[in-house]
């Protein structure tokens, strides 16, 4: 395992079969491991989050942080084994966190992995004729002699179409991801998946706005609690939104002492309120500084990271380590994803045309009156905007694909949520929440975790299911999340709120107003600012620090790889595409007669994981 992907590797073949070129972890002089006529097994000590024991015959461990719910009880290796043993598959119902579990039973032969609720931590494997290979990073498996490379088609389409891939598919065809809330058992007799847990809706809705706002509340503290490390000092990741603010409200409320640690390029309009933010709360504040070209250093590793799932340039933290190391910060608190759960983020907004092609967007709900609607808005929401020459991306071979699979997958998506939820706005959110840690910017927790232990109360099974509880014209446009945080602090829900401009106890109306307004002001600031010539060589806009595809691959470093590097490789050779389409979009986009940022990342970030991979 190189410095890319320490975890765990794993060969099982549960009838003793194994392949002579098999890795076996205990000859590994790098890794600990364990081996027996069964089991092969390695894994990387010293890593924060990361446990395992040997008790007896048995190999106990686990990725990540678990808990016992609801008493929040920190579990040892043989907890975990006593637990399972007596209470089975349901035992995992009663653990919370951010996990994946091993646990290797030497007396029964038999392997179990289990995921947490959102399959937060991914675990990959393969099955081979007479065994299972398994790893915390595809690289892994993928070594395996066992393991073809040969592409999934529909997956790489996903990836160049939606920057991410569906479901538990990745780039390979005989390489799958453990679901979320499941449990894989591998015995003498064969293998199976499980869930412990199943996502799907409650739709009584028999309490009112007030009472599922205070209900929020109420279990955000405890949920904050219950991932609080043992020991340690403890950083809280502030930005401009609520998700931190509400995290920060709990750890207030808990008495726990931490310090606010926000990163960007310079102070952009998140970093002075978030700086803000910490004032108001109390709390020391540090900012991360990173210089215009902080990138390209990072690159390589943040390609590895992604394991092949994701568009490089969300590894934001990978450049932090010295910073956070130099602050004597050991853990890091943040709120990345609460949003698609309690701001309702990602349900469709109704939009308003006024003028030939010029439009706006409102705060309310856009109608999904069907199965079509709830498609199309996805469709929306997830795809790349084509052009012309878009078009003609894919080769003559791959057109049908990349014209027909992207409705087809979303469309088996939306007919998987019937048996979960019965509103359309429930059946929209279930299929983003159970792609969760396929997400674009999944990338960030993971860049996180590689260099402190990470935490996030998104995890907590009572916020989950509190969350399936809410109905969605209160999860939309955080109304009941707005309220909650007036709960447990009231001066940090009268602050602005990056995402409106203006605080989220305000009006209604006001509310529309500062949104539909807020886009122009930002547009306006910014060309301001550029002509003034400030920060113009920075990857991001002037109102937050995340790097925009778009002006990130205009630097001049990353222009010199874009021509360099898009002019073949493995999706040319493999008859993918056309590279004369490719040149012509690198063209247009540095000459900015065109935006592909978000086409050009996706090609960008295939094409290194590939080269890397293949290479």
């Amino acid at each position: 395992m190189s410095a890319e992907t320490v975890g765990i590797k794993g060969v099982f073949a549960p009838n003793g079969r194994r392949l002579a070129s098999a890795p076996a972890g205990a000859t590994s002089g790098e890794h600990p491991g364990w081996a027996d006529p069964f089991l092969d097994l390695m894994w990387a000590e010293g890593r924060a989050d990361f446990q395992v024991a040997r008790l007896g015959d048995d190999l106990v461990g686990w990725d990540g942080y678990v808990y016992r719910y609801p008493e929040g009880l920190r579990l040892r290796p043989s907890d975990l084994l006593e637990g399972y043993r007596a209470e089975g598959v349901e035992f995992f119902r009663r653990l919370g966190g951010s996990f994946v579990i091993f646990i290797y039973d030497g007396r029964r032969c038999q392997l179990t992995l289990a995921s947490d609720r959102l399959a937060s931590r991914p675990l990959f494997y393969a099955r081979c004729p007479g065994e299972v290979v398994f790893s915390t990073h595809i690289r892994a498996v993928l070594d395996h002699p066992g393991v073809s490379r040969q592409w999934d088609e529909r997956s790489v389409v996903e990836f160049l179409r939606f920057t991410m891939i569906l479901g538990e598919r990745t780039l390979y065809r005989d390489v799958a991801l453990l679901p979320p809330a499941s449990v894989m058992t591998v015995t003498p007799e064969g293998g199976r998946i499980e869930p412990y847990w199943t996502f799907r809706f409650d739709e009584r809705w028999d309490l009112s706005g007030e009472e599922y706002a205070e209900g929020l509340a109420e279990r955000f503290v405890p949920s904050v609690r219950r991932l609080m490390p043992e020991d340690g000092t403890v950083g809280l990741m502030l930005s401009g939104g609520l998700d931190s603010r509400m995290i920060a409200a709990a750890l207030l409320r808990l008495g726990m002492p931490l310090t606010a640690v926000t990163f960007g390029g310079f102070e952009n309009d998140e970093v002075r309120l978030a700086r803000r933010v910490a004032q108001v709360a109390g709390l020391p504040f540090q900012f991360l500084g990173r210089t215009p070209e902080y990138y390209l250093p990072l690159l390589q590793h943040a390609v590895r990271l992604s394991n092949g799932l994701y568009a490089f340039y969300h590894a934001h933290m990978l450049d932090q380590g010295p910073a956070l190391r130099a602050s004597g910060l050991d853990t890091l608190i943040h709120g990345w994803g609460l949003d698609l759960l309690f701001s309702g983020s990602y349900l469709p907004r109704r939009r308003v045309h006024h003028f030939p092609g010029r439009s706006f967007l409102l705060l309310r709900l856009q109608a999904l009156r069907n199965e079509e609607d709830i498609v199309q808005s996805l469709l929306q929401r997830l795809s790349l905007p084509t052009d012309s020459l878009v078009a003609r991306l894919p080769t003559r071979p791959w057109q049908p694909a990349f014209q027909d699979w992207p409705r087809q997958a979303v469309s088996e998506w939306v007919s998987l949520s019937g048996a979960y939820a019965q509103s359309p706005y429930n059946r929209y959110d279930w299929v983003l929440v159970r792609q969760f840690s396929k997400f674009r910017s999944f990338l960030y927790p993971l860049s996180v975790r590689w260099l402190v232990r990470e935490r996030c109360p998104l995890y907590d099974p009572d916020l989950l299911e509190w969350y399936l509880r809410m109905p969605p014209h209160l999860r939309f446009a955080s109304r009941a999340y707005g309220r909650a945080l007036a709960h447990l602090h009231p001066a940090l829900a009268r602050l602005p709120y990056s995402r409106l401009g203006c605080s989220i106890l305000a009006p209604p109306l006001w509310q529309n107003i500062s949104y539909i307004l807020l886009p122009t002001i930002q547009r306006v600031r910014l060309g301001v600012r550029r002509i003034r010539g400030l920060h113009r060589d920075y990857p991001a806009e002037t109102f937050d620090s995340y790097p925009r595809p778009d002006l990130l691959l205009r630097q001049p470093s990353f222009r010199t790889l874009l021509e360099k590097e898009l002019r073949g490789g493995p999706l040319a050779d493999g008859g993918v595409i056309n590279p004369p389409v490719v040149q012509e979009m690198v063209r247009r986009h540095l000459e900015g007669r065109a935006s592909y940022g978000d086409h050009l990342m996706a090609l960008l970030s295939l094409h290194l994981w590939l080269s890397d991979v293949e290479g």
